[in-house]
């Protein structure tokens, strides 16, 4: 057991605790649930935008890449004498350029931002 002055030490500490003015007071209680629970819904947000934030940097790779093959490969690619019409090869790599454009507009939307 522990001698009473020792008691007396530690309730003289606690008595100047209570009226050291250089403590703050605390926070509202109402106020740090709802800090709470906005902190939640980011955090589930964000979780739920992990899988468009990949799909976003892959499509952005992929125009990237479209892009550069089209330019090594453009006097090929605009008119092939034996179909007499654009290359397939342009028409699929323009639908592919229109649906990552789609992609890129359509993440910030969905981010919020």
């Amino acid at each position: 057991m522990k001698p009473i002055d020792d008691h007396d030490s530690i309730a003289v500490w606690m008595q100047q605790l209570a009226v050291d003015p250089s403590l703050r007071p605390l926070e509202d209680p109402d106020l740090l649930w709802m800090k709470a629970q906005l902190s939640d819904r980011q955090a589930a947000v964000q979780r739920t935008l992990k899988p468009l934030v990949w799909c976003d940097t892959i499509s952005r790779g992929l125009v990237v890449f479209a892009a550069c093959w089209l330019a090594l490969n453009l006097a090929n690619i605009i008119v092939v004498p034996a179909f007499g019409i654009a290359n397939p090869t342009l028409h699929s790599l323009m639908i592919s350029l229109v649906i990552a454009a789609a992609a890129f507009v359509s993440y910030p939307i969905l981010n919020g931002e």
